[in-house]
């Protein structure tokens, strides 16, 4: 039986802002306006700010659910 494990809020924003940064290289509009809507994306530096944050969360997360059992017989 495989197991499956569920990726945490932040594990999970840590992989969209990487995708998110990585798009950027190709496609970098800051904002821009259609038939009168107009759209305004993050920055950059507001991307990596925010998964260096979430970053920080996973490796909190890692640091708190390791847990040692010991078992004596």
């Amino acid at each position: 039986m495989a197991e499956t494990t569920e990726k945490t809020f932040a594990e999970q924003m840590v992989e969209k802002l990487q995708a998110i940064l990585l798009g950027k290289a190709d496609n970098d509009v800051l904002e821009y306006e259609i038939g009168g809507r107009q759209l305004k994306k993050y920055s950059f530096d507001e991307l990596e700010r925010m998964r260096s944050k979430y970053r920080n969360e996973v490796a909190a997360e890692k640091r708190t659910t390791r847990q040692v059992v010991r078992i004596r017989f």
